[in-house]
């Protein structure tokens, strides 16, 4: 336990690259305006309940351990509520859960990326606006993968090279998307339309290292209304543009929306696209 006035007032603690192996729920039960705390590149397995339900913590960096499961549940601060950002990336995490019944974590971004997750893990009912997934070894993603997810805006399934379905609606709960990456997923060869169904906000999708072609179907654009900008392929990048069309006697000049693909070098690789 870390006591005494040198530590009861710390608002942050770096404990980083030393070899912790275990903490205890009274670890840090005194640090009661603890807002930053820093165990990552330590040999941690496990995390006991309520370990940190005694600080304010908005930041938790638990990166690089050998974590192998983890119950969301720890991260449920005691009267304070406040939204925290968690790196759990490059552990051994094969599953996530979380207990009924037990207050909801304040969990406002989620790093779990180069774990062992094979599927989505079930968050619902976090308040989660950033999620990263990337590099785990996830094989497919199913309809309703992403139930009670309803704030997120950005996430993150890149570099996941069993990847080789997302099944129509998979992000059918994502009302509020902005920014999708699903770069680097090379066993993903082609993308049913339905699969953006409802992903009405999504203004960035990164589609590049993927198998599929470097074009984009109107039926697809149809289900992203708010989109800015896609890559595709290899540094195929298609941006929105706005362009004045014909002069009506009634409205005036009108405007038109289009979406303009190029590569690398500049060069137009495929038609324009009407919004």
């Amino acid at each position: 336990m870390l006591t005494g006035p040198g530590y009861t007032t710390l608002v942050s603690l770096d404990l980083s690259y030393n070899k912790i192996s275990r903490i205890f729920p009274t670890t840090f039960s005194r640090l009661r305006y603890l807002e930053s705390l820093d165990l990552s590149h330590n040999s941690l397995v496990a995390l006991p309940d309520e370990c940190f339900s005694g600080s304010p913590l908005g930041d938790v960096d638990l990166s690089n351990n050998f974590i192998l499961d983890i119950t969301t549940n720890i991260f449920a601060s005691k009267g304070h509520g406040k939204p925290i950002n968690v790196d759990l990336s490059n552990n051994l995490i094969s599953r996530v859960s979380r207990h009924q019944g037990k207050a909801i974590p304040n969990i406002q971004s989620l790093n779990l990326s180069g774990n062992r997750l094979k599927r989505i893990p079930d968050l619902q009912g976090i308040p989660l606006r950033f999620l990263n997934l990337d590099g785990n070894p996830v094989v497919a993603i199913e309809k309703g993968a992403f139930q009670g997810l309803k704030d997120l805006i950005h996430l993150s399934l890149s570099g996941i090279p069993d990847l080789a379905e997302i099944s129509p609606y998979a992000f059918q709960d994502l009302p509020a998307l902005q920014a999708l990456d699903l770069s680097n997923n090379p066993n993903v060869k082609s993308l049913n339309a339905e699969v953006f169904y409802s992903l009405n906000f999504l203004q960035e999708l990164n589609l590049s290292g993927t198998g599929v072609a470097n074009s984009v179907s109107k039926t697809m654009l149809k289900f992203l209304p708010s989109i800015k900008s896609i890559t595709l392929g290899k540094d195929v990048k298609c941006i929105k543009t706005i362009r004045e069309g014909q002069y009506h006697r009634q409205t005036g000049l009108t405007k038109k929306e289009i979406l303009s693909c190029h590569d690398s070098h500049g060069s137009v690789a495929a038609a324009p696209y009407a919004l």
